[in-house]
């Protein structure tokens, strides 16, 4: 009877779901992938993983060890995790443009490209963005993505992906000579090209004067392409102090990227600095801030540089007035920068009292907050 009891629990238990976290299926092919997908009609989930990425493993045993994510993805899913930097996930990597890790492609039963997650998500925010992708009101559609994985890759191309050790970077040069030979310089190898490798400064404007075509074939893709462009031009111009050559740059950032408005404040804040002027970059701030263009994060950014770097004493007590007006909610590093930059604009009594609030934070967090209290030592033994 014992061991008839125990067989029973066996077989049931085999016929439990796992709650040991996600279930991954390894395949020998893309096509294989795919054809599970269709046979069962889900949604065919991708986790474009590399050995070496640190944030990979953090999805593995947060987020996918949760069992609501677990439930969640698959009922839903074929999952699959695929290493993009060895056998045919190069191909991958090169078709769906894949050199950030981790990265999750999610297709249809049909196999269509339909969202991307980028970047470690804990269970509660990566749920919802599952949901999106399966939503077809908020799915994203790549025209410019056909369906072939084999393509015509050119070698110079396939040397660029793979394990670091064996990649090789193209020249500027061989990029441009090559997109000069293509019939049509938006099709996804060449938009490949275009992305991975180092443009010519006249495939760079190719990009700008083509955008509203290739954001309909690749989305933000295309986006995050021409404002990359656009930040590194920009940084260029701002080392050099090239005051039009910024102008320049910063006229050309998509204004419908997510972070143009932070970027564009970025190099606003940066400039006055370079010049000396920190009361300047203060009160540069504090109107975005009015105009509510400034975030938080900005905020807490650009003051504690301030109480790191300068003396001025009025652009501290700038710094503070910015603290003061941001939403710091409990964050625990925002409260100790208004703190730090009260002190040094000498308002010592107001100092100690935000120091004790943001150490009373800290110890919510879990932080480490032995430098506010350091801090507020010296608040305290200052006159």
């Amino acid at each position: 009877m014992k061991h008839l009891l125990i067989a029973t629990l066996i077989i049931l238990c085999m016929g439990m779901p796992s709650i040991a976290g996600v279930t991954f299926t390894q395949f020998s092919s893309w096509t294989e992938a795919q054809a599970k997908a269709s046979e069962t009609n889900k949604f065919l989930f991708v986790d474009a993983m590399t050995d070496w990425c640190g944030w990979c493993k953090v999805m593995d045993s947060k987020t996918f060890a949760d069992e609501q994510v677990a439930s969640f993805m698959d009922a839903r899913f074929v999952s699959t995790k695929i290493e993009m930097e060895t056998s045919w996930g190069i191909d991958l990597a090169m078709k769906y443009r894949v050199m950030s890790f981790p990265q999750f492609l999610i297709f249809t039963p049909k196999g269509e490209l339909v969202y991307r997650i980028t970047g470690f998500l804990p269970p509660e925010t990566f749920i919802p963005e599952l949901e999106r992708a399966l939503d077809p009101a908020t799915q994203q559609h790549f025209p410019g993505i056909s369906a072939k994985v084999d393509l015509d890759w050119p070698p110079f191309l396939r040397k660029s992906f793979g394990k670091a050790k064996d990649r090789v970077t193209p020249s500027a040069t061989d990029v441009a000579e090559w997109l000069g030979k293509q019939a049509d310089p938006t099709s996804e190898v060449a938009f490949t090209a275009m992305v991975k490798g180092p443009l010519t400064a006249h495939w760079e404007q190719w990009i700008f004067d083509h955008l509203p075509e290739l954001e309909r074939k690749y989305g933000n893709e295309a986006l995050d392409k021409s404002f990359n462009i656009a930040i590194t031009r920009g940084s260029k111009a701002l080392e050099k102090s090239d005051a039009p050559a910024l102008d320049k740059a910063l006229a050309m950032i998509p204004k419908s990227h997510p972070q143009a408005t932070e970027a564009i404040i970025h190099f606003g804040v940066e400039k006055r600095i370079k010049d000396g002027d920190w009361k300047g970059a203060m009160q540069y701030l504090w109107t975005e801030h009015e105009a509510g263009r400034l975030t938080p994060y900005m905020a807490n950014q650009f003051c504690w540089k301030a109480y790191e770097e300068t003396m001025d004493h009025d652009a501290c007590l700038m710094a503070a007035k910015i603290m003061e007006a941001t939403d710091k909610g409990t964050n625990y590093a925002m409260w100790d920068t208004y703190a730090a930059v009260l002190f040094k604009a000498g308002k010592n009594a107001e100092a100690a009292t935000v120091a004790e609030k943001a150490i009373e934070y800290g110890q919510k967090e879990g932080a480490d907050i032995a430098e506010t209290q350091k801090l507020l030592e010296a608040i305290r033994g200052s006159k």
